[in-house]
C-alpha cells in the first residue's frame, strides 16, 4: 500500500516551518507578515485536509488489526501534532485584525465624542442666539401688519427653540451611550446637558407666554376689524331704512330679515371682540405679575446671599406695597366689571324674550278639550316662568352687588345711578310679565282640572258599562242553565258573585262622590260645571237604577236559596215520614188484637203526629215563597223545578194518605188540604 501522499504533506509542513524562521529573521512589519502568515495557514490547511481525509480513507480500507493501520495513524497523528504547532506560529494575521478592531473602534469613539462637544456647543450658540433676541423686548406693533410680523418673529424663534431641544436630546442620547468618558468627564457633560435643558425650558415658556398674547391681540384686531365693517354696514342700512320701509313689498321684508341676520352676526362678533380683549388684558396682567414676583423672588435670594442691595431696598419695598395695591384695586375693579357685564347680558336676554314670541301667551286656552296638551303648555309656561324667576333674581342680585361695591371709597369714579334706573324698569316689566303669567296659569289650570275631571268621568262611565255588561252575563249564564245544575251550591255561587259587582257598584259609588264633590268647588272656565255636573247626574241615575235591579236580584236570590232550603227539609221529613208510615203499616198487619193496633196507634201519635203541623206550617210558607217567586203556582212554576217535583210527590204519595188516615183523630175539626195543580192533576 502506498502513503506516499503522507510524506508529500510532511515534506510541505517541512517547507513552512522553514519559510517562518525565515520570516523572522528578516524582521517584517506587521501588514506584511499578517500577509505572509495568512498565506502560510491557507497553505497548510489545504495540504493536509487533502492528505488527512486520503489517510482516514485508506484506513477505513483496511482491517483494524493490519500493522499497516497502526502506522497510518501514527503518520497522521505526527501531521496533527505539526499542524497545531505551525498554526500556532502563524497568528501575525490574527494579531493585526484585533489591531485593526481596536483602532477603529478607537476612531469611532473620539469621533462620538467630538459629535457630543460639536452638539453641545452648537445648543450653547442657539441659546444664547434666542436669548440675545428675547432681552431685546419686542413690543406688540399698532397695527395689525406690524404685529403680525413680531409674532412671525417669535414662531421663528419658537422653531428655533424646538430645534434646538432635538439636538440637545441627540446629544443626550450620544453620552449616554458611550461609556468610555471618565468619571469626571460623565459628570461634567451631564451637568452641561442638565443645565442646557433647563435654558432651553425657560426660553421656550418666554417664546410660549410672548407668542400666546401676541397671537391673542392679533385676533383682537382681525376681529376688531370685521366689527368695525359690520358696523359700518349697519350704519348705512339705517340711513337708507326710512326710504325702504316707505316703498314697503316683499323686497323690503326680504332687505329687514337680511339686516336682522347682519345684526345677529355683529352682536356675535362683538361679544367674541370683547371677550378676545379681556384675555389680552389678562394676559397682559399675568405677565406684569409674573415679572414683579420673579423681581421679589430675586431680591429675596441676594438678601439671603447676603449681597449689597440695602441702598435699594426701601425703594423695592415701596415698589412691592404700590404693586400689592394696584393688584388689589384691578381685582375689585375687575370684579365690578364682571358683575356689570353679567347683568347687561342678563337684561338684554330678559328684555330679548319680552320682546320675543317666546313669551306670548296662547289665546282661547280655556277652550282646550285635550288634558296632555293642557298639561304640556302648563309645563311649558311654568318653565317660561321659572327661567324669567332666574333671570329677574339674578339681575338684581348682579345689580345690588354693583352698587354696593361701587358706593366703596375705593370707586369714587363710578356712579350707580343709571344702574338703578335699569333695575326699577327692568322691575316694572317683570312685575307686568308676571301677571299675565300668573292670569294665564290659572287659565290652563282650570282647563286641566276641566279635562282631567271629564276623562275621570268617562273613566266611570266606561267602568259602570263594564260592570253592568259583566253582570247581565251573569245572571245570563245561570238562567241558562238547567234546573238540575242550579242546585243550592251553584245558588249559593251565584249569590257570592252577586255580592262580588255589588261591591264594586258600591266602589264605583265612593269614587262618584269623590269626583262630585271635586266638582262642586272647583272653578271651571266659561260655565262648564254645568256640563260635569249633568253628565255626573246621568251617570248617577243609571248607577241607581242598576243598583236597584242587583238589589232586587240579590233579593230574589236569598228567597230562592230559602225555599230551597225548605224543600230539602221537607223532602227529607217526607222521606222519613213515609217510611215510618209503612213499618206502621207492616205493623199493623201483623196485629191480631184491637188493643196492640191501640198500641201501635199510640206510639205513632207520640212520635209522628207532633211533626205534622210544623210540616204544614213549612209547605204553607213554600207555598207562599212560591207564590212570591213565580206568582200563581197553578201556572208559573217550571215543570223540572224542585218545586213541582216536591208537589208531585207529595200529591202522589200514598203514604201521605196513609198518613192522614192515621193521624186524622188528632185533627177532628180541623181543616188539613193541600192543592196544588201540576201536570193537570189536582
Amino acid at each position: 500500500m502506498k502513503v506516499c501522499f503522507l510524506w508529500q504533506a510532511f515534506d510541505v509542513l517541512g517547507r513552512v516551518e522553514a519559510y517562518l524562521k525565515l520570516l523572522k529573521s528578516e524582521g517584517l512589519s506587521l501588514p506584511v507578515l499578517a500577509a505572509r502568515h495568512e498565506e502560510l495557514h491557507r497553505e497548510i490547511k489545504d495540504c493536509t485536509a487533502d492528505a488527512l481525509q486520503k489517510g482516514q480513507a485508506l484506513i477505513s480500507q483496511l482491517a483494524s488489526c493490519s500493522s499497516r493501520v497502526t502506522g497510518v495513524r501514527e503518520i497522521m497523528g505526527c501531521i496533527r501534532r505539526r499542524v497545531e504547532h505551525l498554526t500556532e506560529q502563524c497568528s501575525a494575521h490574527k494579531e493585526f485584525a484585533l489591531k485593526r478592531q481596536q483602532l477603529t473602534a478607537s476612531v469611532e469613539g473620539h469621533l462620538r465624542e467630538a459629535a457630543i462637544y460639536s452638539l453641545f456647543l452648537k445648543v450653547e450658540m442657539s441659546i444664547q442666539k434666542i436669548s440675545t433676541v428675547l432681552f431685546n423686548a419686542m413690543d406688540i406693533g399698532s397695527s395689525l401688519s406690524e404685529s403680525e410680523k413680531i409674532l412671525s418673529k417669535y414662531l421663528e424663534l419658537d422653531k428655533q427653540a424646538k430645534e434646538t431641544s432635538h439636538e440637545l436630546e441627540a446629544a443626550a442620547k450620544l453620552l449616554t451611550e458611550k461609556h468610555d468618558f471618565e468619571l469626571d468627564e460623565l459628570a461634567s457633560l451631564s451637568s452641561k446637558a442638565k443645565w442646557l435643558e433647563e435654558e432651553l425650558n425657560i426660553l421656550g415658556q418666554s417664546i410660549n407666554s410672548r407668542s400666546q398674547v401676541l397671537q391673542t391681540y392679533v385676533a383682537f384686531l382681525k376681529s376688531s376689524e370685521e366689527v368695525e365693517k359690520q358696523c359700518q354696514g349697519l350704519k348705512e342700512f339705517y340711513q337708507t331704512d326710512i326710504l325702504r320701509n316707505e316703498e314697503g313689498g316683499a323686497e323690503a321684508k326680504h332687505w329687514s330679515d337680511s339686516v336682522e341676520k347682519q345684526w345677529q352676526l355683529f352682536l356675535k362678533r362683538s361679544f367674541l371682540t370683547h371677550d378676545l380683549g379681556l384675555e389680552f388684558l389678562n394676559l397682559i396682567n399675568m405677565q406684569l405679575n409674573d415679572e414683579v414676583q420673579y423681581i421679589i423672588k430675586e431680591s429675596e435670594e441676594l438678601n439671603g446671599k447676603g449681597a449689597p442691595v440695602k441702598e435699594k431696598s426701601q425703594q423695592l419695598k415701596d415698589l412691592i406695597h404700590f404693586h400689592q395695591n394696584q393688584k388689589q384695586r384691578i381685582r375689585d375693579y375687575e370684579d365690578i366689571l364682571y358683575k356689570i357685564i353679567q347683568f347687561h347680558q342678563v337684561r338684554e336676554e330678559l328684555g330679548r324674550l319680552f320682546k320675543s314670541r317666546e313669551l306670548e301667551f296662547p289665546e282661547q286656552t280655556e277652550e282646550m278639550n285635550d288634558a296632555h296638551n293642557a298639561q304640556v303648555l302648563l309645563r311649558r309656561s311654568r318653565a317660561k316662568q321659572a327661567h324669567i324667576d332666574h333671570l329677574h333674581k339674578l339681575a338684581l342680585s348682579l345689580g345690588v352687588d354693583v352698587i354696593s361695591s361701587v358706593q366703596q371709597p375705593n370707586c369714587s369714579n363710578i356712579s350707580a345711578k343709571n344702574l338703578q334706573q335699569q333695575l326699577d324698569m327692568l322691575e316694572g316689566d317683570c312685575l307686568t310679565w308676571r301677571a299675565q303669567a300668573e292670569d294665564h296659569e290659572r287659565a290652563l289650570t282650570r282647563s286641566l282640572e276641566f279635562c282631567i275631571t271629564r276623562d275621570e268621568i268617562s273613566e266611570l262611565k266606561e267602568s259602570f258599562k263594564e260592570i253592568k255588561k259583566k253582570f247581565n252575563n251573569l245572571k245570563f249564564n245561570y238562567t241558562k242553565k238547567n234546573e238540575k245544575a242550579r242546585n243550592l251550591k251553584a245558588l249559593k255561587y251565584q249569590i257570592q258573585q252577586v255580592d262580588m259587582y255589588a261591591e264594586k257598584l258600591q266602589a264605583l259609588k265612593r269614587k262618584m262622590e269623590k269626583v262630585e264633590n271635586k266638582t262642586s268647588f272647583l272653578n271651571y272656565p266659561n260655565n262648564k260645571e254645568n256640563i260635569l255636573l249633568e253628565a255626573m247626574r246621568d251617570l248617577q241615575k243609571h248607577v241607581d237604577e242598576f243598583d236597584k235591579v242587583v238589589t232586587d236580584y240579590r233579593k230574589n236570590l236569598d228567597l230562592t236559596e230559602h225555599l230551597q232550603e225548605l224543600i230539602e227539609e221537607c223532602h227529607f221529613w217526607y222521606e222519613d215520614a213515609s217510611a215510618t208510615v209503612v213499618r206502621v203499616g207492616k205493623y199493623s198487619a201483623e196485629c191480631k188484637t184491637k188493643a196492640a193496633v191501640e198500641i201501635l196507634h199510640q206510639q205513632f201519635n207520640k212520635f209522628i203526629t207532633p211533626a205534622v203541623p210544623q210540616q204544614e206550617e213549612r209547605i204553607q210558607e213554600i207555598s207562599d215563597l212560591a207564590q212570591r217567586l213565580y206568582g200563581d203556582v197553578s201556572f208559573k212554576i217550571p215543570i223540572d223545578s224542585p218545586l213541582n217535583t216536591f208537589l208531585v210527590n207529595l200529591a202522589d204519595s200514598r203514604a201521605w194518605q196513609a198518613l192522614r188516615v192515621l193521624t186524622m183523630p188528632a185533627y177532628t175539626g180541623k181543616r188539613f188540604k193541600i192543592r196544588a195543580k201540576v201536570n193537570n192533576r189536582e
